[in-house]
């Protein structure tokens, strides 16, 4: 399941990375592995955290589509290369869940809050991020565990 949530104001943020149009989560894999040899070699990189942004969601008689980041904030795009997205999200509050357990999960955990979180404080943003996956420092790409949140973008 998931954890009670934490309030949060994040500024924003330049995410530079790899999108794709996503049928299904078994595609997302096959995307961090490519922007793998990219993390820590995209000009004006910052931090050592990535990012996984779902966007532009639409329902669909097979389920949900939407378009994935898979990305790192930056300080600019200058100098990135051009194979590389790039997405501008406004700093806002969020709500975020910290989510235990390996990434190869974290689909059910997002499923599991769209269907059963109650917000009191405040309802979901229906702008254009619909779902921030948020793997700190801490994180550990061999075994895809640890240091993994989501933030839910909340209405002003």
């Amino acid at each position: 399941m998931f954890s009670s949530p934490t309030f949060k104001k994040i500024g924003a943020l330049l995410i530079v990375g790899l999108r794709l149009r996503i049928d299904g989560p078994d595609e997302l894999p096959a995307l961090w592995e490519r922007f793998g040899r990219y993390f820590g070699n995209i000009p004006g990189q910052v931090g050592a955290e990535a990012y996984g942004v779902m966007y532009n969601v639409t329902n669909t008689a097979r389920g949900y589509q939407f378009d994935y980041l898979a990305g790192v904030a930056a300080s600019s795009l200058e100098k990135v290369p051009r194979e590389l997205n790039h997405l501008d999200i406004p700093a806002q509050s969020y709500a975020t869940f910290t989510h235990e357990g390996p990434a190869s999960q974290l689909s059910h955990t997002i499923a599991a809050i769209w269907q059963n979180w109650q917000e009191p404080w405040g309802r979901p943003s229906s702008g254009l991020v619909r779902t921030i996956e948020h793997y700190g420092e801490a994180f550990d790409p061999q075994t895809a565990t640890g240091d993994i949140e989501v933030w839910i973008p909340l209405a002003h």
